[in-house]
């Protein structure tokens, strides 16, 4: 695909989580893999704020309950209605999927522009420039997407990671 067609991609499909998370909330690892686009950085960014704001709409106002099997918790195989189980699972991807984008957005937000340059030994001045002004847009964005994401669900689990 080219960088045209990756971008009404991720409008469509945040379009279409939003319209019906229940049905389409799987579509968010789509959406989280072009977030790992490192040759289109346009991509990047659209992913990134498509997700912010699929996030910001569709996640629940109250927190979600972590799943603790591994932790000797509660058995998830205990029988429960096949709504309960759909919600179970609609919860726990939606959990996992919210993780992994905010730990994208520490990673972008950690971001120390110079020293990658120093490691990638970029020499060139004009390239120099230009991964500079993208990686602050990057940094720039995650911490934008963090306020949003905090003024939108206050309550939601990993507030305090963003904090």
């Amino acid at each position: 695909m080219n960088i045209a067609e990756k971008l009404s991609f991720i409008k469509a499909t945040q379009n279409e989580i939003i319209s019906s998370p229940d049905d389409n909330y799987r579509k968010l690892k789509d959406l989280l893999l072009c977030c790992s686009d490192p040759k289109d950085i346009d991509v990047v960014i659209r992913s990134l704020k498509s997700l912010c704001d699929v996030f910001s709409d569709i996640l629940p106002g109250y927190r979600i309950r972590e799943s603790n099997k591994e932790d000797g918790g509660e058995d998830k195989e205990a029988k429960v209605s096949k709504d309960v189980q759909s919600m179970r699972d609609y919860e726990q991807f939606m959990l996992d999927s919210y993780r992994e984008y905010l730990k994208i957005l520490e990673i972008f937000s950690k971001t120390k522009p110079e020293k990658l340059i120093k490691q990638k030994n970029i020499t060139d001045e004009d390239k120099k420039v230009k991964a500079l002004e993208i990686y602050r847009k990057l940094r720039e964005l995650a911490f934008l997407s963090y306020c949003k994401l905090l003024k939108a669900q206050p309550h939601f689990n990993y507030r305090l990671n963003i904090l």
